[in-house]
């Protein structure tokens, strides 16, 4: 596979709804331009940056309601052109920008500067390059609330601060974390791969990390903070190329640990009762009828609460935060690691690399029992619910418009995380162990070093 030194692709989003439907949607105005360098004049030409501008571009405008200014194949000038416009325009706190970059980079090791090399980039020669502190300067420079840089690029990963990590505590639901996402102002990058060389191609006409974040962005129905958009993509690009996706804050941008939203052109088309700002009464994530995916939560924290031994679908709730699978006979805690009390919405998530959760979560004790460990992959896919049917009897794959997570909700309350480790290791690869996806109830094979969420179980054995 042919290594490409890719910039990032800015797309730096541009929303523009009519006026009555931005003043209404609570979300602010979405910005974007989009920039996709494949012909280069003195370095090597690349494959695929046109194609995943293009399809990026057309996907946000259609399913999101982005209005984007495309541009491929642009210099040095035009490039900064475009950035100088943004600044001008980026007025209020009412916008959302987000900027994506498909192109060759480089990173200057002794200085640790990172560049966006434009199609008239000369070898050897920086006059023509941008580097990316002039990005950092920028986003200090505009007064959009939320900042995105998608950035598919080699060496993007010079931009962050760090990778994912830190974020607010969790909030008892979803929409309540998407109100402090919203409140707060975000300067976030995702890029294709640290401090490394990218593919370029390998995805079906695409990058393989373009290829990741278009199926993500095209099967979406929720809205989607950056962190989550991440989560989803990471998997699919660390397993099909030798590169690891990062996600961060900006260095030195103002960043206040808020997250950028991508919100489908539905869910915006509510009619909103609130503008979203730190003191705002964001009660317009709980409008009826649009927000579907949000529903759920909200009905398990009205309904959660049982009594001692009373049946919950196949489940029996014991009343000390444990609950018996009817069918399979296993006994389960009812709170992944790190959350507990009656509905699970105390604490936050904890997550684990593979071996360290095998290793931590061995003959356990909790409730009076003092063997609970992780489940098999097997025993781990029995938790598997599709509202809607099963697309794929191998794997589990939900059909769309299964209910999410996929799990039975009142049993198995408040989960945040998506993504939750089996014990099992995978029977050819040392480095690799089974997980199981909750958004779509697919399971599959992860790196170890990676970390998720535990659910532990005891029985079966």
């Amino acid at each position: 596979m042919k290594l490409r030194r890719r910039g990032l692709l800015l797309i730096a989003l541009a929303v523009m709804l009519p006026a009555a439907a931005q003043a209404d949607s609570g979300f602010g105005r979405f910005h974007a331009l989009v920039i996709g360098n494949q012909n280069y004049r003195h370095l090597s030409k690349l494959k695929t940056p046109k194609a995943d501008a293009e399809a990026v571009a057309k996907v946000l405008e259609e399913q999101y309601g982005f209005t984007v200014e495309l541009l491929l194949d642009k210099t040095r000038a035009d490039i900064l052109l475009a950035l100088a416009k943004l600044r001008r325009t980026m007025t209020s706190e009412e916008e959302n920008l987000l900027i994506y970059y498909a192109g060759h980079g480089y990173l200057d090791e002794p200085t640790g500067t990172g560049y966006w090399q434009p199609v008239d980039a000369q070898t050897d020669n920086t006059v023509y390059w941008i580097p990316t502190d002039e990005i950092s300067r920028l986003l200090k420079a505009v007064r959009a609330r939320h900042v995105l840089i998608v950035a598919d690029s080699c060496y993007s990963g010079s931009l962050l601060m760090r990778d994912s990590g830190a974020r607010l505590p969790a909030a008892a639901s979803r929409d309540e974390w998407l109100k402090r996402m919203l409140a707060k102002r975000s300067r976030t990058a995702l890029t294709s791969g640290g401090e490394e060389p990218v593919a370029d191609g390998g995805g079906s006409g695409h990058s393989v990390f373009a290829k990741a974040l278009l199926e993500v962005l095209r099967e979406n129905t929720e809205i989607l903070d950056g962190d989550s958009l991440f989560d989803r993509i990471k998997r699919p690009v660390i397993l099909n190329a030798e590169q690891t996706p990062l996600y961060g804050d900006i260095k030195m941008t103002g960043h206040e640990m808020g997250d950028f939203l991508l919100v489908p052109k539905k869910l915006q088309e509510g009619g909103l009762k609130a503008q979203p700002d730190s003191k705002a009464d964001l009660s317009f994530l709980q409008r009826s009828g649009v927000d579907k995916q949000l529903q759920p939560i909200e009905k398990q924290h009205q309904n959660v609460s049982t009594k001692e031994g009373e049946k919950i679908e196949q489940y029996i709730d014991h009343g000390d935060g444990t609950v018996t699978d009817t069918k399979s006979g296993l006994m389960w805690k009812r709170c992944p690691e790190g959350l507990s009390g009656v509905n699970c919405e105390e604490g936050r998530t904890e997550k684990y690399t593979w071996d360290d959760a095998v290793q931590r979560f061995k003959d356990v004790e909790y409730a009076g029992y003092a063997d609970w460990r992780l489940p098999t992959i097997a025993q781990l896919k029995t938790l598997v619910y599709c509202s809607n049917g099963v697309k794929d009897k191998d794997y589990g794959r939900c059909n769309e418009g299964s209910e999410e997570p996929t799990i039975n909700q009142q049993a198995f309350p408040n989960i945040e995380a998506n993504y939750f480790w089996s014990g099992s290791p995978h029977a050819d690869n040392s480095d690799l162990a089974w997980y199981v996806h909750f958004a779509y109830g697919s399971s599959s094979i992860s790196n170890r070093v990676n970390s998720d969420a535990v659910r532990l179980v005891r029985g079966g054995q």
